[in-house]
């Protein structure tokens, strides 16, 4: 069997060859082509930069089955729910719409913070059973919304690790780790935040997020939805609507 130098961080297998993953699909691009040019500012290069055929962000961590099977099937699932709210179409959102946008990404997330050398969030435990499954663990709280930017052409993804609590400002504050991940691509914002639980700790303790902006809330999914939300918001808030995240509380 032949075997490569690169294990899949999906996967966690060397025996095919790895692939060239756009973590940004190219079908967004495509389905612009009057467009001459996108404004990506991506947080992990530290910049602002142009980008026309393809949004500029691709790694090599990604094995040429995983990328041609299921991620694959999951662009094709998502494409035809997010490409309509990306040009600022009004969306209903049933609760199986709402499943393949979290699923959708939560593994562009997991893509995105593999950019950097760590540390990183997810583990290798983690992509594998999402990977197999579309699960994860049970361990993790996961919160995710939908927001509507006004913006012609800018593409803008920040994440990274962030410390939350437990029961804050009480003897009985628990540590534990987070992270957070905002993704706009013309208008469709989305955002989520998510908190590892150790094992002694409770699940199912209310996150506390600041409101900046009207948002829908798409996980933990309870009803169908309808996107855009009643207000939108531009560039004098986008830092706003992402660094809330920061200041969560559980």
């Amino acid at each position: 069997m032949t075997t490569y130098a690169n294990t899949c961080v999906f996967c966690q297998r060397n025996d095919s060859p790895p692939s060239s993953e756009h973590i940004l699909a190219t079908w967004i691009t495509k389905a612009f082509p009057e467009v001459q040019e996108f404004l990506i500012t991506d947080n992990l290069a530290g910049r602002r930069f142009g980008a026309k055929k393809q949004l500029g962000m691709i790694s090599n961590r990604v094995c040429l089955r995983c990328n041609t099977i299921w991620m694959r099937k999951l662009e094709d699932k998502a494409k035809p729910i997010l490409l309509p709210m990306i040009k600022g179409e009004s969306v209903s959102l049933n609760k199986l719409s709402q499943f393949t946008i979290c699923l959708w990404f939560l593994k562009t997330a997991m893509m995105l913070e593999r950019r950097g050398k760590g540390p990183y969030f997810f583990t290798d435990e983690d992509r594998k059973k999402f990977a197999e499954t579309f699960h994860i663990s049970p361990r993790l709280s996961l919160l995710m919304f939908l927001g509507r930017y006004i913006s012609d052409n800018c593409v803008t993804a920040r994440d990274g690790i962030v410390p939350l609590h437990i029961f804050p400002n009480s003897p009985r504050a628990i540590p534990i780790n987070g992270y957070t991940a905002t993704l706009t691509i013309k208008q469709l914002a989305i955002q989520f935040i998510i908190g590892r639980f150790p094992l002694h700790a409770p699940m199912g303790v209310t996150t506390r997020i600041p409101k900046v902006v009207e948002t829908i809330q798409i996980w933990p999914i309870t009803e169908d939805r309808t996107w855009p939300p009643s207000e939108s918001f531009g560039d004098e808030v986008l830092n706003d609507f992402i660094e809330r995240l920061n200041k969560a509380e559980e």
